[in-house]
């Protein structure tokens, strides 16, 4: 036969050959499971651990990048200044009728330093907002 090609209709006792080690592989494979299966959960919990710590420790290096990009907050009068340790500046201002929010300040400072001061936060904001109000629950609001 041309290309080696084992043709089982020629040779069944090579099919039966190729199941017994199969057959024999398997079970020394359970057997060494059985064996040391101890053993291979302390492994696996060993790795959970570790991988539990290394993503700890990423959140909390994440963290501090994070916190150390603010050098300095001021607030003056209706005004919220941000100073960001790389040199620039954002500024959020409210209306004298709205109320004062200082988290909703530092998170528009915010989103201006994220998209550039440019006011292209607004457009993202009424793309998305106009989204979340679309599914605001307002009989539920109501209620409260």
């Amino acid at each position: 036969m041309p290309f080696n090609v084992i043709d089982y209709n020629y040779n069944p006792n090579l099919f039966n050959v190729s199941t017994t080690i199969t057959s024999n592989l398997e079970k020394d494979m359970y057997s060494y499971v059985a064996n040391h299966w101890d053993e291979i959960q302390k492994q696996v919990e060993s790795n959970k651990e570790k991988q539990e710590k290394r993503e700890f420790e990423n959140k909390v290096a994440a963290n501090k990048r994070y916190r150390s990009l603010v050098k300095h907050v001021h607030w003056s009068g209706n005004t919220c200044i941000m100073y960001w340790k790389d040199g620039t500046i954002t500024k959020a201002r409210w209306n004298a009728w709205e109320d004062f929010d200082p988290e909703k300040a530092m998170l528009v400072c915010m989103a201006r330093k994220l998209y550039g001061n440019s006011g292209l936060y607004n457009e993202v904001l009424e793309k998305y907002a106009e989204d979340g109000w679309n599914h605001f629950d307002r009989e539920f609001a109501q209620k409260l």
